[in-house]
C-alpha cells in the first residue's frame, strides 16, 4: 500500500495482525514496515555522475527536490554533491517545490529573470513538467537531468529538451510487493524488510524500452 494511506488505517491493520507491505518511492516513516522502493539515494548519484560529465568543472548546478528538512533527502543531496563535484568545484543550488507545481514553475521564472545561470539542473522527482515548460518557452537549455518516464518526458527526451531521465520501475515495485504479500501469505513465507529497486538511466536511445512495462 501506499504511503498515501493514512496511517492510522495502516496502524489498524496490524494491530489486528493484518500483513502491510508497502510500496514506496521515499523510505517509509514506518520503521518497522515491510516495503519495496527505488533505490533513491542510488538515483540521486546517478543523477550527480550524469552531471559532472557533461557540465563545466566549476559550473553552476540547480537540484529541484521535496522537502530538504527529512533526514534521508540530506543523505539524498550529500550523495548528488559529492558524484556532481568529482574532482571539480561545482556550485549546488536547492529548490524545495513541496512537489507543488505552482512552486516549482515559480523557482523556474525565478532563474530565468536571474539570467538562467545553471549549467546542469536535476529534477528528483516527477514535477518536472511546469519547470520544463518555462525553461522551453524562454529558450533555456541546461544539461537536465530528470526522473521517471511518462509521455511529457518522452517528448522532452526526443526533442533533446532532456538529456536523460532516471527510471524507478513502479511496475516492478508493484510486482514484487504482490509477489512477497502472496507467498507470505498463500506460502507462509518471511517478507524481506526492504526490498530495493536499482534505478535505470534512461537516454534517447534507449527510451523506446521504457515506454512499456520493463519488468
Amino acid at each position: 500500500m501506499s504511503t498515501k494511506v493514512p496511517e492510522k488505517y495502516v496502524h489498524s491493520l496490524k494491530r489486528h495482525q493484518i500483513p502491510v507491505i508497502y510500496i514506496v518511492l521515499e523510505p517509509s516513516c514506518d520503521k518497522d514496515a515491510y516495503r519495496v522502493q527505488a533505490d533513491t539515494l542510488m538515483k540521486w548519484k546517478m543523477a550527480g555522475s550524469v552531471l559532472s560529465l557533461t557540465c563545466p568543472a566549476e559550473g553552476r548546478i540547480a537540484v529541484f527536490t521535496g522537502r530538504l528538512g527529512q533526514a534521508y533527502l540530506q543523505e539524498y543531496l550529500a550523495g548528488f554533491r559529492e558524484t556532481a563535484a568529482c574532482g571539480g568545484k561545482r556550485t549546488v543550488d536547492v529548490y524545495e517545490t513541496e512537489d507543488a507545481e505552482s512552486l516549482a514553475q515559480q523557482f523556474a521564472e525565478d532563474i530565468i529573470r536571474r539570467g538562467s545561470p545553471y549549467d546542469g539542473i536535476f529534477f528528483a522527482s516527477a514535477n518536472s513538467v511546469p519547470a520544463i515548460e518555462i525553461f522551453r518557452k524562454y529558450g533555456y537549455s541546461p544539461m537536465i537531468v530528470a526522473s521517471d518516464v511518462f509521455p511529457k518526458m518522452s517528448e522532452y527526451i526526443r526533442d533533446g529538451m532532456v538529456a536523460a531521465t532516471i527510471y524507478q520501475n513502479p511496475e516492478k515495485q508493484a510486482r514484487l510487493a504482490v509477489t512477497q504479500m502472496y507467498r507470505h501469505l498463500v506460502q507462509h513465507e518471511s517478507m524481506a524488510e526492504i526490498v530495493k529497486i536499482r534505478p535505470q538511466l534512461v537516454l534517447a536511445g534507449n527510451l523506446e524500452a521504457y515506454e512499456h512495462r520493463n519488468l
